[in-house]
This record gives structure tokens, C-alpha cells and sequence, in this order.
């Protein structure tokens, strides 16, 4: 427990550092704060970004050491500090914001809290299962550059070359702290994307507008489960809402200085992930149409602003993709492959890749139309599409929006159920800009990757939208409304309960009823063998995995051995096990490890076939198993014996 209140301390620290860095910043801009809350909404997700930003240049001059960092912190906050005493800036602060709730929104505001709490729970413990692509790369990359002091290309991952502000902190928490901590940076932008919903809805429509859209999104499944992991989908949706807002104040209410946050928003926007380029053309085009033809605004200032708002955004977003440029050749790597290339990448890697992605969900013109209720209903949908890529000519396969269907990843009916009618009902100009970019985000979305987790930036500016329809409902007869309300509340509480069954078994770790050891052991089924590994292989040794990226928990060197993740194996051109030994040799490695649950040895032909030559023959011997033989070790022995060298 005294671990969990000092990485919550740690996250609080952080975070006091970030706000008045940014709060400087904002105020050398001339830029003004209506609201305490307000500051606190755009300041501190930019101050955040800042923040990552000072991370990633430590990593790329080194060294990325824990003292390193600790200096970087001391440093950052020695500035906010001075900075605020010689440019204070004047928050006008709001009136208690619970002061004039009525019983139903004290209600709702204790629903989420409990949600809140829940979820808080869940994110204070370490990652398991549940967590695949933080252990894969999320957390994975900086745990390797916090090992090799610097951030470097890692030819095995070509996720590593993704624009990694979130990453950053990330890298920070387990510097200073461990995976717990950095874990609590994405919470951390929930809560704030819960605030920023709310600001947003008092602002344009009525406190209960934004008290029912931090609600609906809030009590989303996919949202609050993926709250508790150190994924950036969450981040990316807080980045998205504060580009929105900062653009409407910069070009439909015309308000000072509003432009600097909405370059910067833009920048860590595309900077979190490339989803956020698509959002940020899509946000920006919708909000100067609007400007322009809504508002018969004149054009060239209206472009002007735009265009200031585009250069600082690209000058923020810039250092991932000039990186990249550097490193790989291509500065969306591994994407548009046809037009840059890449390094450690070929045509036939990129179009198993784009394939990859095309294999969710259904882009006929009959699932353009069902889509939205499929999404609605999912996992419970059964629907199927005609897939000709399989063996043995075309099939039916089912329509899914993730690896594997679950309730964690559902999105649930409240926002088919509350938008739709708005889009049949004359609006509100602030009403229709927001119905206007969702659309060309869900748009995006169809076109794209059809993945459920996806669509949390588009489901956040939905909940404005959906906040003032319910609050719309709950201004009608006083039937109307107790109906409303109850049903709202009943709803909640059923969602609640779908967290907390989500989430049953992270209490006693939680709470330190369960040691960390036995939950891991339990729900991460590489675990066992990770710990086998770190305390009985040479400090030296080098693992290639197969069947298992997950290598956050490994304390030696590894890297991804499986075809598809990159072309440092000729796979296609070995014809024996010493072929396939000479390449690992050449690059370094000395141990094998394989999850037969996702790589089964037993397969025909191809590479299963050749280590199973391998282990016939005594070149690859194995040292170790857990879960009943299918996640293995072994130790390559006969290119070493060869003396083969890089």
C-alpha cells in the first residue's frame, strides 16, 4: 500500500511540474483562463507533453539513467517554480462546482467516482495478460532504452518507430518508480478526459450536459478497461477534445492567444500516435469550413490563424517523425512502404501488415450502413462476412472489432441510442460542428482499421453530443425525466458492476492482500518462465522469441524472431537448420524462446519444421519448460560450436 500512495505522490509531483510549465508558457501567449478547471484541463495534458518531450531528448543525448531522469525532473521544476513567481499568472477561480447539483447529478457524480475508484484499483497493479501490448512494446520499448541508457533503433520492432510522446512518460514512471507508476500516466489522462468532457459541455451547452457526456464516455467498457493499462488510445481522445476546444475558441469564439494551445494539442495529438494525423486534418478543415461559411468569417484571417495553428502543430508533432526519417527512411514508418520504403521492411511485410488491419470489421456497402449497430451491440453481434483470403477458397467469417470478443472491449448502446436522433433534429451550431467531425472521424475509422479501441477519440467528442440529448430528456415532463434518470442510474450501476467483474481479481493485489509474485504467476502465463530466465541464463545470453513479444518482464537482451515483424531473417530462402542457426548466430543469439500457444512447434513444414530438425540433431537443446511444455527455452549450441561470427 505504501508502494501505491508514493507512485500516486510521484504521478502528483509530475504533474504540479507540468502544470506550471505550461501555465507560463500559456500565459507569455497572452492567453486566458476563463476557470481554475479550465487551466487545469488544457495546461496540464500540455504540461504532460512538455514533459515527454524533455524525455525523449535526454534519451536520444543520454544518458537515460534513473539519476538522469531525477535531475530532469529537479531541473523542469525549478523552472515551473521561477517561472511562476516572475510571470504569475491570475486564475480566476470557478464557484464550487458541486454547490448547485441537484440530488440526480450528486448521484451520477458519486456513480463515477466509484467507476473512478475502480478503475484506480485495477491500474495498481502490474500488467498481466490483459495488458498484451504494453508488455509487447508500450512498456516494453522504454524498459529497453532504460537499459541501454539511450533511446535507440530496435530493428526487431518496428512499433518502437510509432510517435511515442505517451511512451515518454512512460519511460519516466518506470525510471524513477516501476510499471505501477507509469500505468498511472494513462488513468491519469482519463480523469482528465473526464474533466475536459465536462468543461467542454458547461462551456458550449450546460453543466448537465457535461456532467451526463464525462458519463457516457466514462462508463464506456472499452474506455474504462483500457484506463487501466499503459495504452495511448485514451490520451490520444484527451488530445483530440483539447485541439477541438482550443480551435473553437481560436476560430469561432475568436479568443486570444487560443491559438498556441491548439498548435500545441495538435502536435502531442499527431505525436501519440498516427491516428492522430488523420484527427487533426479532419478537426482542423471541419473547424476553418466552419469559420469561414457558418460564420461568414473573412477568409484570409480565419486562414491565417489556421495556418499558424498547422505550423506549430507540425513543428511539435516533427521530432517522431524526423527520427524516423533518420533511422528508417520512412517518417510514417512501417506505413505508406510504396511511396518511402524502410529499413528492416519489404512489400510483402507491408501488405500482410495493411492486411492485417483490413481484416476487422466489414467495409461492403451493407456493413457501411449496419456498422454502427454492430458496434453497439458487440460482442453479442453475430454477424458474418464473405473472406476470400483463407485456404480453400472463399468463407464465411465473423465480423469482429478486436483479437478476441470480449465485454472489456464493448462499446456499448448509449451512443447509438442518444446521437442518432440528433442527427434527424435541427442543432445547435456548436451541436452540429461536434455530429460533423464525428462523422468524418467514424468515417476515418470505417476506412481505416475497423477496431473497437480505434474509435475512443471519435467516442469522446460523441459524448458531448450524447450528454446534451440526456440532459435535453431530463427538461421535459417530470415523467419523462424520473424515467430518464432512473434508467440512467440503473444503466450506470450495471456498467459499475462490469468494471468491477472485470477487474474482480486486481482488489487483493491491490490492496496487498496478494503479492505481486503470485498474481503475475497466475494470469501471465510467461511469467514463470521469464523469472526462469533472468535467474539462471548468463548475463550475456540473447533470446529470440517466438510465439511471444511480450517481453517486458525479461531481464537479458531478446528480440522478435516471428516472420512478419521485420527482415532480418530470410525465413523464405532457409532450407536447413543450419541455415536457420547461422542467422541467429550472426545476430547474437544464444537462446531460443517459444510460446507454442501462438508458434506450435508441431506444424508442417516451414520454420516449426526446422527446429524441431534442430532439436533433433542437438543444435538446439532444451533447457527449460512451463505450462506443460508449451512455453519452452533452449540453447543453441552448434553455431557457436562452428565459431560462426557476425
Amino acid at each position: 500500500m505504501l508502494s501505491h500512495l508514493l507512485d500516486i505522490l510521484f504521478l502528483f509531483l509530475v504533474c504540479l511540474i507540468a502544470f506550471g510549465l505550461a501555465l507560463h508558457l500559456f500565459g507569455a501567449s497572452r492567453l486566458r483562463f476563463d476557470s481554475l478547471l479550465e487551466s487545469i484541463v488544457v495546461c496540464l495534458p500540455c504540461g504532460l507533453g512538455i514533459v515527454a518531450y524533455l524525455v525523449l531528448a535526454l534519451g536520444l543525448i543520454g544518458p537515460l539513467t534513473p539519476a538522469a531522469l531525477m535531475a530532469l525532473l529537479v531541473a523542469a521544476g525549478t523552472v515551473a517554480l521561477l517561472a511562476l513567481k516572475l510571470r504569475p499568472v491570475n486564475l480566476r477561480s470557478s464557484n464550487n462546482e458541486t454547490n448547485n447539483l441537484f440530488i440526480f447529478d450528486k448521484v451520477i457524480l458519486g456513480l463515477l467516482l466509484v467507476n473512478l475508484l475502480i478503475t484506480l484499483t485495477a491500474t495498481l497493479t502490474p500488467p498481466i495478460a490483459n495488458d498484451y501490448d504494453s508488455l509487447t512494446y508500450h512498456l516494453a520499448a522504454p524498459q529497453v532504452y532504460l537499459a541501454r541508457h539511450r533511446i535507440e533503433y530496435l530493428p526487431y520492432d518496428h512499433h518502437s518507430n510509432f510517435p511515442f510522446t505517451m511512451e515518454m512518460l512512460y519511460t519516466l514512471g518506470l525510471g524513477l518508480r516501476g510499471a505501477i507508476a507509469a500505468k498511472l500516466f494513462h488513468f491519469g489522462s482519463f480523469v482528465l478526459t473526464l474533466l475536459a468532457l465536462y468543461q467542454m459541455g458547461r462551456r458550449q451547452f450546460s453543466r448537465r450536459a457535461g456532467l451526463m457526456a464525462a458519463l457516457v464516455f466514462g462508463l464506456t467498457p472499452a474506455v474504462f478497461s483500457e484506463a487501466s493499462t499503459a495504452y495511448v488510445d485514451i490520451a490520444l481522445a484527451l488530445f483530440a477534445l483539447l485541439l477541438f476546444y482550443s480551435l473553437e475558441q481560436t476560430l469561432i469564439e475568436k479568443r486570444s492567444g487560443w491559438w498556441v494551445a491548439a498548435g500545441l494539442c495538435g502536435g502531442f495529438l499527431m505525436g501519440t500516435k498516427y491516428l492522430g494525423i488523420v484527427i487533426f486534418a479532419v478537426m482542423t478543415v471541419a473547424m476553418l469550413v466552419a469559420a469561414v461559411g457558418i460564420l461568414d468569417s473573412d477568409f484570409r484571417h480565419q486562414m491565417r490563424k489556421a495556418l499558424k495553428v498547422l505550423l506549430l502543430a507540425c513543428v511539435v508533432a516533427s521530432p517522431w517523425y524526423l527520427k524516423n526519417l533518420a533511422w528508417t527512411g520512412n517518417p510514417v514508418y512501417p506505413f505508406a512502404y510504396g511511396i518511402f520504403g524502410g529499413r528492416n521492411w519489404n512489400q510483402e511485410t507491408a501488405d500482410s501488415y495493411w492486411a492485417e488491419q483490413k481484416s476487422y470489421g466489414d467495409r461492403s456497402l451493407v456493413g457501411l450502413l449496419t456498422t454502427p449497430w454492430r458496434v453497439s451491440v458487440y460482442p453479442f453481434s453475430i454477424a458474418t462476412k464473405t473472406d476470400a483470403r483463407l485456404s480453400g477458397g472463399v468463407q464465411k467469417t465473423p465480423i469482429r472489432y478486436e483479437v478476441q470478443p470480449s465485454m472489456s472491449s464493448a462499446v456499448g448502446p448509449l451512443y447509438l441510442l442518444f446521437v442518432a436522433p440528433l442527427l434527424l433534429l435541427p442543432c445547435a451550431p456548436p451541436l452540429r460542428r461536434l455530429l460533423w467531425v464525428s462523422l468524418l472521424l467514424s468515417g476515418a475509422w470505417f476506412a481505416i482499421m475497423q477496431y473497437n479501441r480505434y474509435l475512443i477519440p471519435c467516442l469522446a467528442i460523441l459524448s458531448i453530443p450524447a450528454g446534451c440529448c440526456i440532459a435535453a430528456l431530463q427538461e421535459r415532463s417530470a415523467k419523462v425525466r424520473w424515467m430518464a434518470d432512473l434508467s440512467l442510474i440503473l444503466f450506470a450501476v450495471l456498467l459499475i458492476g462490469l468494471n468491477r467483474f472485470i477487474t474482480r481479481m486486481t482488489l487483493p493485489v491491490a490492496i496487498g492482500t496478494m503479492s505481486q509474485e503470485v498474481y503475475l504467476s497466475r494470469y501471465l502465463d510467461q511469467y514463470a518462465m521469464c523469472q526462469w530466465i533472468n535467474e539462471n541464463l548468463p548475463r550475456n545470453a540473447k533470446i529470440i522469441t517466438y510465439g511471444e513479444p511480450r517481453g517486458f518482464y525479461l531481464d537479458r537482451e531478446y528480440l522478435w524472431g516471428d516472420p512478419g515483424h521485420h527482415t532480418l531473417i530470410p525465413y523464405q530462402s532457409l532450407r536447413s537448420p543450419e541455415d536457420l542457426i547461422e542467422h541467429w548466430t550472426r545476430l547474437g543469439v544464444t537462446h531460443v524462446l517459444i510460446n507454442q500457444t501462438y508458434f506450435p512447434l508441431e506444424q508442417e513444414g516451414g520454420l516449426p519444421a526446422l527446429m524441431r530438425q534442430g532439436i533433433q540433431t542437438g543444435d538446439l537443446r532444451v533447457l527449460h519448460d512451463t505450462r506443460n511444455g508449451r512455453i519452452l527455452v533452449m540453447e543453441v549450441t552448434s553455431g557457436r560450436s562452428r565459431g560462426i561470427k557476425d
